[in-house]
């Protein structure tokens, strides 16, 4: 039997999809073979045929290419102590082209890592936007930047044209992950602009017509075209292409999620203290203000209004890592006894956000963020902020303490404002507190709820105070819009405990027709199609004035942003649960 001549490059038929990357200098040979070598290597593959950098096409269009295609052997994966085996092939085919590298490939175990070495990625903006010039969007796979644990953390959307049916404020939180357009030039693509992998929906076709492909990307990535559609969608930025002047000036330590393990009332946790230093409260108090950062030979010192430094940031390759001054004998213990130190916890969750001397840029969850349109992100949480006057007084969230005999709410507290002005267009009005508690209060009139979350402290246009009711308050969006017989239930429990604490203050605070009367018209409110549900935030830490001071500064302070950035997420979460976002703050 005469032997099997090797595949070539002129035998291949594969899709339209390869990864674009940027070739800062050519390839060699040499480079080329190590990279094969390696990705062989990796992959325990044993080659079946190679061509390393030879030209193709006519005089007018000849291309550089790279071609390995490879044979592994591995077990049968759905047998168990088998001595069988099966074989799989797989390829790569580099092609060079105007300083761009296009990556085909399949079963290439360790490729990517082989190809960083010598190339560099695209520019995700350039990705991102690729043929907006035309396109009409209809997939796009979102992650949500989230603030709290209870929100998405992915969400894809489908239509014929997103730009038409998305609703915008959707698009204040999600990054993008993968979108599918439709273009009259190329049809179908989809790009996943993370990795810079391009794919057009198309058979399988030969390498001249994948040189096309090439060109038309390459061509579409130069043109540098730009959709007002995903501007609106943040950018994540490697530090790298940050520009020069921008540069960290504060921090806001994430404690939300410590109070969330301190407050889990399924799986309680302690926050431990060793004796001579702070006490528990006294280290949340003063782990809770936005820090200032300070630059100090390639790290920046996060230091209080005295100037103490509570921790060190340090920048690694692409994030940022904190050493923390205070005692790492500070640990969170769990329900069985388990302890891990505080300082690693916050290391471990990325638990701060780092504000920069542009706006724009914002470090969260471990990643670095553009948002285009600071202004508009003020605007937008502008136009939820509702000056209470008697808020202006408020001097406790509760007030107290109370005697047994107490019937009502200190007046000058955010309680006792609630119950008195706040809610006046509330036929019932329940604090709900039964320690699985949905609000603070529900109100609820003719074809309206309102949950309302409150929360104290001194006016400031700083975010630390407002971490932890935020967070509440987005949890809570799962009860929007819930069933009725959710209602029955929580209002049975609540019928048990009919006074607040040991008081006699009742947790009906508005007794129209008793518990059967807010039972019926909640169940009324339930079945209304056209029935409005508010998500109210009762805030004595945000002034409005203030606000609008911050707001008019040529220079935003990093408090400024840190502020936008919480509330901004909670309208956006609200708007996108059907919900009414309403923030009621200090004149």
């Amino acid at each position: 039997m005469a032997k099997q001549k090797p595949p070539t490059i002129a035998d291949l038929v594969v899709p339209k999809a390869a990864r674009f990357l940027r070739l800062p200098k050519n390839l060699t040979k040499v480079a080329v073979q190590g990279l094969f070598d390696q990705i062989l290597e990796q992959s325990g593959a044993r080659r079946v045929t190679q061509e390393i950098r030879m030209s193709r096409g006519s005089a007018a269009n000849r291309f550089v290419y790279s071609f390995l295609c490879f044979r592994m052997t591995s077990a049968v994966p759905f047998l168990t102590s088998s001595q069988l085996t099966e074989v799989r092939f797989g390829f790569v085919l580099l092609i060079e082209r105007e300083g761009y590298l296009a990556v085909f490939n399949r079963g290439a175990k360790g490729l990517d890592d082989a190809v960083a070495k010598k190339s560099r990625p695209v520019e995700r903006g350039s990705l991102t936007h690729l043929f907006a010039d035309t396109a009409r969007y209809q997939k796009l796979s979102t992650r949500r930047m989230t603030i709290a644990k209870q929100e998405l953390r992915g969400v894809s959307y489908e239509a014929d044209d997103l730009e038409m049916a998305l609703v915008p404020a959707t698009a204040a939180r999600s990054i993008l992950q993968n979108i599918r357009m439709a273009t009259p030039e190329y049809g179908s693509v989809g790009v996943t602009p993370s990795t810079g992998r391009v794919r057009v929906s198309a058979s399988k076709t030969s390498v001249e017509e994948l040189v096309a492909f090439v060109d038309q990307t390459i061509a579409g990535i130069n043109a540098s075209t730009s959709s007002a559609f995903l501007t609106a969608f943040p950018e994540p930025v490697e530090l790298d292409d940050a520009p020069a002047d921008v540069s960290p000036v504060g921090l806001l330590f994430d404690l939300s999620g410590v109070y969330d393990l301190l407050h889990d009332s399924a799986n309680p946790h302690t926050l431990v203290a060793p004796d001579t230093e702070l006490s528990v409260d006294q280290l949340l108090e003063a782990l809770s203000p936005v820090f200032m950062l300070r630059a100090d030979n390639e790290q920046w010192n996060v230091l209080d209004d005295s100037g103490t430094i509570l921790a060190r940031m340090k920048r690694l390759k692409n994030s940022y890592s904190l050493r923390f001054t205070f005692a790492g004998e500070y640990a969170i213990e769990d329900a069985e006894g388990a302890v891990e130190p505080l300082t690693q916890w916050l290391r471990r969750h990325s638990a701060f956000s780092v504000t920069f001397t542009s706006p724009e840029y914002f470090y969260a969850d471990g990643k670095l963020y553009r948002m285009a349109g600071f202004e508009q992100e003020v605007a937008q949480v502008r136009r939820f902020l509702n000056p209470h006057p008697p808020l202006d007084t408020a001097s406790s969230e509760k007030g107290g303490p109370y005697p047994s005999t107490a019937k009502r709410f200190s007046p000058d507290s955010i309680f006792g404002i609630v119950e008195s002005t706040l809610s006046g267009n509330d036929k019932h009005l329940w604090c709900c507190d039964l320690g699985d508690e949905w609000a603070d209060y529900i109100g609820v009139g003719p074809s309206r709820v309102t949950f309302y979350h409150c929360k104290h402290g001194s006016p400031t246009t700083g975010a630390s105070d407002f971490q932890v009711v935020v967070g509440q308050a987005l949890k809570n969006l799962s009860r929007v819009k819930f069933r009725r017989s959710e209602v029955e239930r929580k209002l049975q429990q609540a019928e048990q405990r009919a006074y607040w604490g040991a008081t006699e203050i009742p947790r009906l605070a508005r007794d129209v027709a008793g518990w059967t009367g807010l039972e019926q018209d909640f169940a009324e409110v339930i079945a209304d199609p056209n029935a409005v549900w508010r998500v109210a935030l009762v805030l004595t830490a945000l002034s409005l004035k203030q606000f609008d001071e911050a707001a008019a500064s040529p220079q935003s302070t990093p408090h400024f942003v840190q502020l936008v950035w919480l509330l901004s997420a909670f309208v956006s979460a609200c708007r996108e649960r059907d919900a009414q976002p309403v923030i009621y703050c200090r004149s």
